[in-house]
């Protein structure tokens, strides 16, 4: 499942959503391709989940 979530629907501007991504830019469809081509390796585990968010979810454990 693809979507994008940066907030405009809960009022965040770009600006603040930027200011709190760690890598401080857009995950692009080189990242998400990526994360897929490990995925369906043979030496990938299976059952994880990867989030491919430019660091969202690591910053907000901070």
């Amino acid at each position: 499942m693809l979507r994008r979530s940066d907030g405009r629907g809960k009022g965040v501007t770009p600006e603040i959503y930027m200011r709190g991504n760690l890598l401080k830019r857009e995950v692009s469809g080189e990242d998400v391709a990526a994360a897929v081509l490990h995925l369906v390796q043979a030496r990938a585990s299976t059952g994880a989940v990867i989030s491919v968010d430019g660091g969202n979810v690591a910053a907000m454990m901070r």
